[in-house]
């Protein structure tokens, strides 16, 4: 996970510590909010909207990672399965049995002292970028032909862009094929 979120999580850890010094499981449940309502269980839940997977789940398939979501919820709160749905009780065992563990690792995530570099924030996100470029020279191709074949300053340079857009796009075609993607 990324030293910057993990830095933040931190300081609310140590905000929610001096507000509510009593409570030692709400320290730990601030950082479950953020990681598990807001990322890992939305990944569970819609894994099409996460590029998980690319189509979506069939019904039953969508039921079962709506259960999954509900546990892994559950064992993040630190809270057992109650009355309200019984259906679920049989997963308590497995959340008494790891609620330690949870505990562990969200307080471990929140375990950077100090601010990172924000250089470290461009080297991670080079690669995105370089992704979503080729994925606009994919989707206007065509525009870029037409201007390539145009005399101008800029001929050379969109000739080079399309002739890397074509080679990136072989390659991926080359790994989808290879991959069964």
């Amino acid at each position: 996970m990324h030293r910057t979120l993990r830095y933040i999580y931190g300081c609310l850890q140590k905000s929610v510590q001096n507000k509510w010094p009593a409570n030692t499981t709400m320290r730990t449940r601030v950082v479950s909010g953020f990681v598990f309502l807001r990322l890992i269980c939305p990944a569970i839940l819609n894994p099409r909207m996460f590029n998980i997977i690319s189509d979506s789940p069939s019904p039953t398939a969508a039921r079962t990672l709506t259960l999954v979501a509900k546990s892994v919820q559950n064992l993040a709160n630190l809270v057992e399965f109650g009355a309200k749905e019984p259906y679920m009780e049989g997963v308590n065992p497995f959340i008494k049995s790891n609620k330690h563990r949870m505990i562990m690792f969200l307080d471990e995530l929140g375990n950077v002292p100090e601010l990172p570099d924000t250089t470290e924030h461009s080297r991670t996100d080079l690669s995105r970028y370089l992704a979503a470029l080729h994925e606009m020279c994919v989707a206007h191709s065509d525009e870029l032909r037409t201007l390539s074949n145009e005399r101008g300053v800029m001929q050379h340079v969109l000739k080079k862009l399309l002739a890397i857009t074509e080679l990136l796009q072989q390659k991926q075609n080359q790994y989808s094929v290879s991959n069964n993607i």
